[in-house]
């Protein structure tokens, strides 16, 4: 299969003010059916339907009996793979030329079709656990449909392709166990950055719904802060999508989220209400998916008919000829073209939307290259051949283990209901609060990054007021926030032989004050990342365990992961959530 790919080239300028609410007000109807041209109708069981690009008359449906195809927009259709359970239809980007490509699972595997849904050829799936069958959810990288994605069914997890389905890796470190991928996107300005969107399975959940991750989709972090589900009825982010500079997470039953800074925070944005519902109690319709094009156009399907949203998701508008407002439609876009379809057993309606009539919220509109550029290289599978930092000396002996001894009854580790949202921000990854002082500290000193999210609520002990974090915990002493020395209470009766001292040069510095030497790449790590305040002093060498490599610090542990990519292979270890494990605090 020979496809070039392409990144887009884009200019994106300094984000507008934009406002965010739930609000029934920004709902128009739209008049008439001026611009949708009726073709043929679906057959029964549709739950998804696609175009091709390259021949608007050429149409394609998922239902019970497989892929059908349509040659003459819709009057007839013929079964063309029977027995799948997912498709995914990729036309040439823009730029690019070669035909539209099928991808589909069956209860063989994952099956391709270059020819229109003529002839079909098998995937290699061999490192996908258990197999391709168990595929539930498929896409490319918006930019380079070399790169796919395939979500797992029953398992969960994740796995990623960078060379067409060839051969796959895993691609779930970060992930919650057990939930199910059901949306992705990528940031076209900074392309490393993809984002899911999760269903669980099962009810006792995290509350969080979107993950992001910085090496292409390889390891992940919640991304979730703002958006809210009702707890266990059964919602999840039914899609990701792009306006301007407008990051948007559409939810089944709890509306709308919008992100104005790449996916850190989320607020809840203009979502259409339920028929006849008004006031803020009203609730928003339910959203089967959410829809963009390159020009930034959104379209959401709803139980009650579809909604074009043409100015960055600030107003939505009934979207559809009258023959199918108020009615649940199976919607299918184009990103490329901008074609929209509305189909079920009544009828097929299409539509070109018009990009200059998209307003989006960035002072240059994003739009597709007219041109194919050279893209640069996907991200980069983790090597395992790199060699870790070699420091002047090493010590043999292994972090501790903590001791785990469940406590019972009330823990300040437990899940918290979120408090006063003036004075706290509440961490939905977590469940957990983080005001006043400490939350005053955690800004100003690197927050998430740093001290990850917060693992207990602010507690008294011995008269000190405390919080524990992912990597840290903070003390209130003397009216000012301090950092304890954790790492130095993790190691107690561990003894790092100190070692000789020497002269210091400049990638290699000794501290006489507990005999132990940072060097090399822990050294630049540290002088980076907050040096004595933040990480304390050496006080151990740099040792070696099943491939990894630990230097211990008073309030820190720094970690060398060969698995990790390149630029991030240094962390900071959570010690703070190991010191609650030996606690019982923490399973």
């Amino acid at each position: 299969m020979k496809r070039s790919s392409v990144i887009l080239a884009l200019v994106v300028t300094a984000i507008c003010a934009l406002t965010f609410e739930s609000a029934s007000s920004g709902v128009r109807a739209q008049s008439g059916s001026d611009g949708w041209t009726r073709l043929g109708s679906l057959t029964g069981g549709v739950w998804e339907i696609a175009s091709d690009s390259a021949s608007p008359t050429t149409l394609y449906a998922l239902a019970n009996e497989g892929i059908s195809k349509s040659s003459d927009g819709g009057a007839s259709w013929s079964i063309c793979n029977g027995g799948a359970r997912s498709m995914r239809v990729l036309t040439p980007l823009p730029g690019q030329t070669g035909n539209t490509v099928l991808y589909a699972t069956t209860s063989d595997g994952l099956r391709t079709s270059e020819d229109g849904c003529r002839t079909w050829r098998d995937v290699p799936t061999q490192d996908v656990a258990p197999s391709g069958a168990h595929i539930r959810f498929l896409t490319t990288y918006p930019n380079n449909h070399a790169v796919l994605y395939a979500g797992m069914d029953g398992l969960g997890g994740l796995y990623r392709s960078t060379d067409t389905g060839s051969s796959w890796h895993p691609a779930a470190q970060g992930l919650p166990a057990g939930a199910w991928v059901t949306s992705l996107t990528a940031d076209a300005l900074q392309p490393q950055n993809v984002f899911v969107g999760v269903r669980y399975t099962g009810r006792n959940k995290p509350a969080a719904y979107v993950y992001r991750s910085t090496d292409g989709g390889l390891t992940w972090r919640s991304s979730s802060i703002g958006i809210y589900m009702t707890p266990n009825d059964g919602g999840y982010v039914t899609g990701l999508a792009w306006s301007g500079d407008l990051l948007f997470a559409a939810t089944l039953h709890n509306g709308i989220f919008a992100s104005s800074d790449r996916g850190s925070t989320w607020k809840a944005s203009t979502t259409p209400r339920r028929t006849g519902a008004t006031g803020a109690t009203a609730m928003p319709m339910t959203i089967d998916s959410l829809l963009s094009t390159w020009s930034g156009a959104l379209v959401i399907s709803t139980a009650e008919g579809a909604y074009q949203s043409l100015d960055g998701g600030h107003s939505w508008q009934a979207f559809g000829p009258k023959e199918t407002l108020n009615k649940h439609m199976i919607v299918s876009l184009d990103m490329n073209t901008g074609r929209a379809l509305l189909g079920s057993r009544d009828g097929i309606w299409a539509y070109n939307i018009n990009s200059n009539a998209v307003a989006v919220p960035t002072n240059t509109a994003v739009q597709p290259p007219t041109a194919t550029v050279t893209p640069p290289p996907p991200p980069q599978l983790p090597t395992f051949t790199a060699v870790p930092p070699t420091p002047t000396a090493t010590n043999t002996v292994a972090p501790p283990t903590p001791t785990r001894t469940p406590v019972s009854g009330y823990k300040p580790s437990d899940p918290a209901q979120p408090i006063d949202s003036e004075a706290f921000t509440f961490f939905p990854q977590t469940n957990h609060n983080l005001g006043h002082a400490f939350r005053d500290y955690w800004q100003a000193n690197g927050g998430v990054g740093q001290f990850g999210f917060p693992l207990t609520e602010e507690f008294n002990e011995n008269g000190i007021a405390m919080q524990y974090f992912e990597r840290a915990r903070f003390e209130y002493r003397d009216g000012q926030v301090i950092l304890a020395r954790l790492g130095a209470e993790l190691i107690a009766g561990t003894f790092y032989r100190p070692i000789p001292f020497f002269p210091s040069v400049d990638d290699d510095v000794y501290f006489g004050a507990t005999g132990h030497s940072i060097s090399g790449p822990f050294l630049n790590f540290w002088r980076a990342n907050g040096r004595e305040p933040l990480l304390g002093l050496p006080l151990s060498q740099s040792f070696k365990e099943d491939g990894s490599e630990y230097q211990w610090f008073e309030r820190s542990r720094l970690e060398w992961h060969p698995y990790l990519p390149e630029s991030s292979k240094i962390v900071l270890g959570n010690i703070g959530a190991d010191a609650l494990k030996a606690r019982g605090w923490l399973k």
